[in-house]
């Protein structure tokens, strides 16, 4: 078994000062960042599983602590409890955690055995203990395949069929689950080195993993609708009663109004912000 420096093993990257110039204390730390998490050349043909599940300091905990007995348990070298990555083979399969802001991805990777573009994956040891977000099943492959396949593997009416790399490799999906549960992603490679292949299929695996991330701020994003709609009727109303003449008494009362409305578009803005922050980003 192999397993790569984690977050608190990886080798330390060193910055140099140009010129002499005094340079800020995290420099080194920050152009080390850059690299933590790079992508893996792959040889085609290649099959991924990765999942996303939604984490807090607890569940991170109990993660580790799973992660600890895997891999030790394979002849490895566990993780630290302040490890943020981690990249171990496991059997026939290569796996590599990453612990992020407020989720965590697991992505278990293998050579392709089957002449089935799709093949079911294992039951795997390690199960992350947060809640199931995205479940992406990818295969990357260099064989021809024709879009009477594509057809068959994907719900015609949701397809989606792109180029990248200059058309050396064409990506389909339809966003949809299977019966399985997984998000199905096919890469038909047409010419790529390693390097260029490992490369997209990770930022193909980020794309699909932030997409759906992203789409939870618009659950929030339906239930404040009619709730700041209102606001803004009454807001409307309010300001046509104040340009109106009227007493200190009548004054009073939209100055109240006016006050209230304002907490609670305030208390509304404090429920949804993180959540449309974290969309945003």
């Amino acid at each position: 078994m192999n397993v790569t420096p984690s977050a608190g093993e990886r080798p330390e990257v060193s910055a140099r000062s140009p010129s002499g110039l005094r340079e800020h204390a995290l420099r080194a730390t920050l152009i080390g960042e850059l690299h933590a998490r790079p992508f893996e050349p792959i040889s085609v043909p290649r099959q991924f599983c990765q999942f996303a599940f939604l984490s807090d300091d607890a569940t991170r905990a109990a993660d580790v602590a799973a992660l600890h007995n895997v891999v030790k348990s394979a002849g490895g070298a566990p993780p630290a409890v302040y490890d943020s990555y981690l990249r171990a083979d496991v059997g026939s399969w290569d796996l590599r955690w990453e612990q992020h802001t407020e989720f965590t991805t697991c992505r278990w990777g293998t050579t392709r055995q089957s002449d089935a573009l799709f093949s079911s994956p294992p039951d795997f040891a390690f199960k992350p203990s947060g809640e199931l977000l995205v479940a992406v099943l990818l295969s990357i492959v260099s064989d021809d395949v024709s879009d009477e396949q594509i057809d068959r593997l994907f719900d015609p009416s949701s397809l989606c069929l792109i180029e990248a790399e200059g058309g050396e490799a064409r990506i389909a999906t339809d966003f949809q689950a299977d019966p399985a549960g997984f998000t199905r992603i096919l890469i038909i490679d047409k010419g790529m080195n390693d390097v260029r292949a490992g490369a997209l299929v990770q930022r193909v695996l980020e794309i699909e993993t932030y997409r759906t991330l992203a789409l939870l701020g618009l659950p929030p994003a339906r239930q404040a609708a009619p709730i700041v709609r209102r606001i803004e009727e009454e807001l409307a109303d309010l300001t046509n009663q104040i340009s109106q003449p009227s007493t200190i008494d009548e004054n009073h009362r939209l100055l109240q109004r006016l006050t209230k409305l304002a907490a609670e578009l305030e208390a509304q803005a404090a429920q949804t912000g993180f959540r449309f922050g974290a969309s945003r980003a």
